[in-house]
């Protein structure tokens, strides 16, 4: 990228404690890894082994919209890992209803499916987030 400082990089993959500011968990990307099944995205298989060692601890993991996927959600919860994520809007997953829904500011969509909620909120004409958590049960909005 012509903006960065450096020409080459490493990227690590890391499991932060966001209260403590405190590195749980990390290894370097490294490229193509053999032990990642083919049919498994890059995202969930990392986010799988950084989360390995907290499995069936009852932890909750928050993420950016790179590694939020209903697959994901669904494998943590079988854990005993809840899991709240940014859901980006171009996957696939993000359902239809939502897809076409364009309403006025500050429109909230609830929907619930097999323990999970997703939420979307329209805080701009063009911009809105879409949340996903097997954390909580329902969202309550202030206006």
């Amino acid at each position: 990228m012509p903006g960065k400082p450096d020409e080459f990089g490493v990227r690590y993959w890391l499991t932060v404690d966001a209260k403590n500011r405190y590195i749980l968990n990390g290894f370097p990307y490294l490229g193509k890894d053999a032990t990642r099944p083919p049919d498994k995205p890059l995202s969930e298989h990392v986010m799988l082994r950084l989360m390995e060692s907290f499995f069936d601890k009852e932890k909750n993991v928050t993420t950016d919209s790179y590694f939020t996927s209903v697959s994901l959600a669904n494998e943590l919860k079988k854990r005993k890992t809840s899991f709240v994520g940014t859901l980006n809007r171009a996957r696939w997953e993000e359902p239809s209803s939502v897809k076409h829904t364009r309403d006025p500011l500050h429109t909230t969509i609830l929907l619930k499916s097999n323990g999970m909620v997703l939420t979307s909120y329209q805080g701009k004409v063009t911009e809105y987030v879409l949340v996903l958590s097997t954390l909580h049960t329902g969202v309550d909005i202030d206006q």
